[in-house]
């Protein structure tokens, strides 16, 4: 029950990007990593509604005047050796990026949202001044657990993925963001490539099987004020296969 649409006084993004970064690679494969990062952005681009006739929404676009997050992001991979089956392998890999993010909005700050012809509103009516970044959530995670053999021709994994609270887009002024929460997901995953089909090695064919959403998680979007909540776009998606 949203219509999208553009906002041609868009204005390209300028970053700053800073990334200091630890790589150590114990084997073939197997790898630990740990970063910290820092980013400022003039001009960030942000998905913003707004009321029209009856009970229609409008979602566009905005800059916003400044932004910057920081964060850390970790990251390893590990075979384990002693748990084989012929040429394959038991893996565990996994990472975490936790980001804090955080609009600055000036008292003197415009922006040029979609509808007003071009002219520059206050920006603290349309983004909150030390709100998170639109679409930037604190905590992002995966965890994968697995089986693969070395030439790459067998793999099978489960796959536990986190992604916390992120704004979807802004509230009309004076109301509030539209936060989604993705929460945890369960996947998996199984490929199988044949190398040696009947005897025609011109002819290798591959199997695959993917299980999505095991968990039954609930695509969740509303909005929340004073513990108080009105879904927005809530839905069940099911498990597929």
């Amino acid at each position: 029950d949203r219509l999208f649409f553009g906002n041609p006084f868009l204005v390209d993004s300028e970053l700053v990007n800073l990334d200091l970064r630890y790589e150590r690679y114990f084997d073939e494969g197997e790898y630990l990593t740990a970063g910290l990062f820092h980013k400022s952005i003039e001009n960030p681009v942000e998905a913003v509604t707004s009321g029209g006739g009856g009970n229609a929404t409008f979602q566009s676009f905005l800059n916003a005047p400044e932004a910057s997050l920081y964060g850390i992001e970790v990251e390893f991979k590990k075979y384990f050796d002693g748990v084989t089956w012929g040429d394959n392998r038991l893996y565990l890999a996994t990472n975490y990026t936790w980001t804090k993010s955080e609009v600055r909005v000036g008292a003197n700050d415009t922006v040029i949202p979609p509808g007003f012809n071009g002219m520059p509103q206050p920006a603290a009516s349309f983004v909150v001044d030390g709100s998170a970044m639109q679409g930037q959530s604190d905590h992002i995670g995966n965890l994968q657990i697995g089986v693969e053999s070395a030439d790459g021709g067998f793999q099978t994994t489960l796959i536990a993925n986190y992604v916390g609270e992120r704004i979807v887009a802004r509230g009309r002024p004076g109301q509030p963001d539209y936060i989604d929460k993705p929460g945890t997901t369960l996947d998996f995953v199984l490929r199988k490539r044949f190398k040696d089909f009947f005897g025609w090695n011109w002819f290798k064919p591959s199997l695959k099987l993917t299980g999505r959403n095991l968990l039954g998680t609930d695509h969740q979007e509303f909005m929340a004020r004073g513990g108080d909540r009105v879904d927005i776009y809530t839905y069940s998606p099911g498990v597929s296969w």
